[in-house]
């Protein structure tokens, strides 16, 4: 059967969707990463390839490892989520317990949890400069377009709302 993998790396919109929920009161982000630093996706960048994929010739077969331009912690991401929002975010490094608990009492089923815990154990024995910190040229090469950054992917997601017309 005719096919294309796409493999993509964490989404970008995890920071802006997921993220600014689960901060604390004091601007504390909690989570089980270390200081792993992880080559963000935006997902419009893998719609884009995936879409090249179905509609143009010479994919059939490939294997794309999707990755935005550049490598960030989670400390790095959080610092950038605090510009955006224009308030103190700090990372926190969470154990796997702790971080477990807390997706469970968020409603977290144990499945997704444990996958959670799983890949994150993953991402810190990537370090800083492991599998997940690597950035590829795939998303410019098939698309003839280059990734969108986090910076890019929070003024999107984090509009300020609109403000409505005065009389």
């Amino acid at each position: 059967m005719p096919h294309t993998i796409l493999r993509p790396n964490f989404y970008m919109h995890n920071v802006s969707t997921v993220w600014p929920p689960a901060i604390g009161p004091d601007g504390s982000y909690y989570a089980p990463a270390g200081d792993a630093a992880i080559s963000m996706t935006d997902a419009r960048d893998v719609a884009a390839v995936a879409a090249s994929a179905l509609l143009d010739s010479g994919h059939t077969g490939n294997t794309y490892d999707l990755t935005g331009p550049q490598a960030l912690s989670h400390a790095e991401a959080c610092e950038k989520l605090s510009a955006r929002l224009g308030r103190p975010v700090r990372y926190l490094q969470a154990g796997d317990e702790a971080a477990r608990s807390a997706m469970l009492a968020a409603g977290l089923n144990c499945w997704m949890t444990d996958a959670l815990i799983e890949l994150y154990q993953d991402y810190r024995r990537s370090g800083t400069d492991g599998y997940a910190a690597q950035v590829t040229g795939t998303v410019q090469a098939v698309t003839g377009k280059l990734p969108r950054t986090l910076d890019q992917a929070l003024a999107d997601d984090l509009r300020p709302p609109a403000t409505p017309p005065t009389s």
